[in-house]
């Protein structure tokens, strides 16, 4: 098995697209589509497909953090791979609910959009994620 933690999505962070996610309350649990484990998953030659699941949620310092597993088939230590080189993120897939108009920062000039009602709907791996995201921690189990 491959276990992993990562930040998968900051809020009140402008994306590369110029919106952000509206914060959570502290102590809020991370809102979800459905009960956990949710879906991790990658681009292969055949699409996207599930490549691990994500088994835990949590809210720390405007960020949402991600705990699970990576399968460990060929593929999944493919992706494995890319991610502790720093060529992938694990990003947040997300299903929005709730849009509003706000001003980001000092400057009341600067309008974007921000996401107020959003759930996780699981995780996946990207090249360019929407936002700078640190490395994820990598944890190989009993893999030879």
């Amino acid at each position: 098995m491959i276990e992993y933690a990562a930040v998968i999505a900051l809020c009140g962070v402008p994306t590369r697209g110029g919106w952000y996610l509206e914060y959570l309350a502290p102590g809020e649990p991370v809102p979800t589509v459905r009960d956990l484990p949710l879906p991790l998953t990658g681009m292969s030659g055949t699409g996207h497909g599930r490549i691990g699941w994500v088994d835990h949620l949590a809210y720390l310092r405007d960020s949402v953090v991600a705990r699970g597993f990576i399968d460990s088939t060929e593929l999944g230590r493919s992706y494995a791979g890319a991610l502790q080189l720093g060529l992938t993120r694990i990003v947040m897939e997300a299903e929005t609910f709730q849009w509003g108009r706000s001003s980001l920062g000092d400057d009341p000039a600067v309008d974007a959009m921000r996401c107020e009602d959003w759930r996780t709907l699981g995780a996946s791996v990207q090249v360019a994620p929407a936002w700078d995201l640190p490395k994820p921690q990598l944890e190989f189990r009993g893999i030879t």
